[in-house]
């Protein structure tokens, strides 16, 4: 349906509604108004309301690359409804990294999502699952990270790289930031990376070298 069709119905509803509909209304309008801020606003105040009439309008904003996605989300959460399958899938195209802004606002209960999405065969899904874990500080997703550092793609290994400097402690941040280097560094960076790989003796570095010198 065309934007200003919608205005005019909701517009319309207004007229014939009491005053409880009336604000919810006005909610409405302003989630599909043109100022983003004006949307997102409108998109918290609805869950905030927790009234679940709109939730259709909700979900069709999780297709959004913009904050409204992430407001959205927070209030279908609030609501009691699970945005996280559509966000899961939204991983394939999102290209402007507004879903993995979304996963990680949502927090801790993004996490067990987005492990099981880097089971699948979906490259793109497994590289914007690995920012977003990073960024959430996914601890128990670092042996799973490291093993990521020998994928066949590099920019998956600078990922993976990224996320570990994020989420290790400091001996490890050293040791992950060296490797960062290795992978996506000029010629020099990456034969200093090795010599201090060297000089650094963890074993967890070996597997790295090995797969670089191949």
């Amino acid at each position: 349906v065309d934007t200003s069709v919608r205005h005019i119905a909701v517009k319309s509803l207004a007229q014939l509604s009491d005053d409880t509909m009336h604000s919810l209304i006005n909610l409405l309008l302003d989630l599909i108004d043109e100022d983003i801020q004006v949307r997102v606003k409108a998109a918290t105040t609805i869950g905030e309301l927790g009234d679940k009439r709109p939730v259709n309008l909700l979900r069709c904003a999780l297709s959004e690359e913009t904050p409204v996605q992430s407001a959205a989300a927070l209030s279908l959460i609030a609501m009691g409804e699970d945005p996280l399958p559509v966000l899961i899938e939204r991983l394939k195209k999102d290209y402007s990294d507004q879903t993995v802004d979304t996963l990680v606002n949502i927090g801790k209960a993004a996490i067990p999502s987005l492990r099981q999405a880097l089971q699948g065969d979906d490259y793109r899904v497994q590289i914007q699952s690995v920012k977003a874990l990073g960024a959430l500080g996914d601890t128990q997703s670092i042996e799973f990270l490291f093993e990521l550092l020998t994928h066949n793609e590099t920019q998956m290994q600078k990922v993976a790289a990224e996320s570990l400097v994020q989420v290790s402690d400091d001996d490890l941040r050293l040791l992950t930031q060296v490797l960062l280097n290795l992978i996506s560094g000029d010629v020099n960076e990456r034969a200093k990376a090795a010599i201090t790989l060297g000089e650094i003796g963890d074993d967890r570095a070996v597997e790295l070298l090995q797969h670089t010198l191949e």
